[in-house]
C-alpha cells in the first residue's frame, strides 16, 4: 500500500516519516520512534508498509504526486528558447520549494542518500534519473539551433543536469533581489558556454 490509499494515522505517520529520514537519513531513521511520533502501532504499520524502505519509497510517492499536483496547478511557463526555459523552471522550483518546505527538506535529504542502496533504488523505481523534462527543453533547442554545433545532445544534458545539481549553491533562494540577479548570470552563464553563440577549444 502507499500514502494514496486512506488509513488511520497516514497523515500524522507522513509527516512523522518525512521528519525522520530528514533529520537522520535512511539508515538513521527508526520505525519505532516514527511509530511512536506518529501514534501508530507496529500491526498497523506492517498492515500498510513491509518496511523501511517500503515506508520511504511511500513518502518519495507522495512527494512526487504533490510536486506534481503543484506544477498542474501552476505551470512553468513554455519557451522555445532552453536558457530562458531553464530559468522559468529555476523562478518555478523556488516557489514550489517555498509553497513546500517539507518536501523541500526531503528533496534535499534524498541527495544527501546519493552513493548509497537506497538512493540508487528510488532513482530506479520512480525514474527519478530519466531527465526527460530537461530533454525535451534541450531537443526543442537544438531542433532551433540555440547550442554550439561543437557540444552533442549528450553532453549538453548531462552539463546541464550537473550545473542544475548544484543550483542551490549558485543563487540566494531567501533573497529575492539577489536570486534574479544569480538567475540572470547563470541564464548568461549557460548561454555563452553552450549556445550557439559561443566559443569551443579541442581537447588535446
Amino acid at each position: 500500500m502507499s500514502f494514496r490509499e486512506s488509513f488511520q494515522h497516514r497523515e500524522k505517520l507522513l509527516a512523522a516519516a518525512i521528519e525522520a529520514f530528514v533529520g537522520s537519513g535512511f539508515e538513521g531513521a527508526s520505525i519505532n520512534a516514527i511509530l511512536t511520533t506518529a501514534g501508530m502501532s507496529k500491526g498497523q504499520f506492517y498492515h500498510h508498509f513491509r518496511d523501511k524502505e517500503d515506508l520511504y519509497f511511500g513518502v518519495c510517492e507522495a512527494m512526487l504526486d504533490r510536486k506534481r499536483a503543484f506544477f498542474e496547478a501552476h505551470p512553468v511557463p513554455i519557451s522555445d528558447d532552453p536558457f530562458e526555459a531553464i530559468g522559468n523552471q529555476l523562478r518555478a522550483g523556488i516557489a514550489f520549494a517555498k509553497a513546500n518546505p517539507d518536501i523541500d527538506a526531503f528533496g534535499r535529504a534524498f541527495l544527501r542518500e546519493r552513493g548509497r542502496p537506497i538512493f540508487t533504488a528510488a532513482l530506479r523505481k520512480f525514474s527519478l534519473a530519466d531527465h526527460s523534462g530537461l530533454r525535451d527543453v534541450l531537443a526543442r533547442g537544438f531542433a532551433r539551433g540555440a547550442f554550439h554545433s561543437g557540444f552533442s545532445p549528450r553532453f549538453v544534458v548531462r552539463a546541464m543536469s550537473a550545473v542544475l545539481t548544484v543550483v542551490d549553491d549558485l543563487l540566494d533562494a531567501d533573497n529575492p533581489e539577489a536570486f534574479e540577479e544569480g538567475l540572470s548570470e547563470l541564464v548568461m552563464f549557460l548561454r555563452r558556454g553552450l549556445g550557439a553563440g559561443g566559443s569551443t577549444c579541442s581537447a588535446r
